[in-house]
């Protein structure tokens, strides 16, 4: 009987340190699956901000183009402009000089008279 109460003592005690040692194995390994978890969620966190960026990136890029197309076609609005006040002014000067030159007008007569008043009768 003491041999068996023994033996079932011993059995209990391996039994409770195998226990343990699963519990533990369960906790690490747990843990491990938490690290794994929590560096997928950093890699997706960074892939999304890498995407957010990139876009952000071909918005800015985009704009940038259609600020520069929209400079370039003002540009060529106001050269086109300036090229026809120029051409606008030096027309209205060629035809300045075409024009023949108006002779001044004489000045009025004066309306007085010259001669020698008559005296009252």
């Amino acid at each position: 009987m003491n041999w068996a109460a023994g033996c079932v003592l011993q059995r209990a005690r391996e039994w409770t340190i195998g226990a343990h040692r699963a519990t533990g194995q369960q906790q690490r390994q747990r843990q491990r699956q938490r690290q794994q978890l929590q560096q997928q969620q950093q890699q997706q966190q960074q892939q999304q901000q890498q995407q957010q960026q990139q876009q952000q990136q071909q918005q800015q890029q985009q704009q940038q183009k259609k600020n520069k197309e929209q400079q370039q076609k003002t540009n060529k609005e106001q050269q086109h402009w300036l090229q026809s006040q120029r051409h606008h002014n030096c027309s209205l000067r060629s035809t300045r000089h075409q024009q023949p030159a108006t002779p001044e007008q004489p000045l009025a007569a004066a309306p007085f008279n010259i001669s020698t008043p008559t005296p009252p009768s």
